[in-house]
């Protein structure tokens, strides 16, 4: 290949790679904006209960025992 060659395919394989990073920075963004969306809305459902909230306190902490220990 010609060195005209490899620098415009090293220039569009930096043009893709910055477009993939910013789709899938987008795409984790909306993701963590719907996960703490439902989180909300777990602890909304479970308001006045406290046994589930410190439950799901212990959950968010890494007790897996805590969460399967009150269904």
């Amino acid at each position: 290949m010609e060195p005209v060659s490899l620098t415009a395919a090293a220039i569009a394989t930096l043009v893709i790679t910055k477009a993939i990073e910013k789709t899938v920075e987008k795409i984790t963004e909306g993701t963590l904006d719907k996960l703490k969306l439902l989180r909300q809305k777990i602890w909304d459902k479970f308001q006045g209960k406290p046994k589930v909230q410190q439950a799901l306190i212990k959950a968010e902490q890494g007790s897996k025992e805590d969460l399967n220990s009150t269904t």
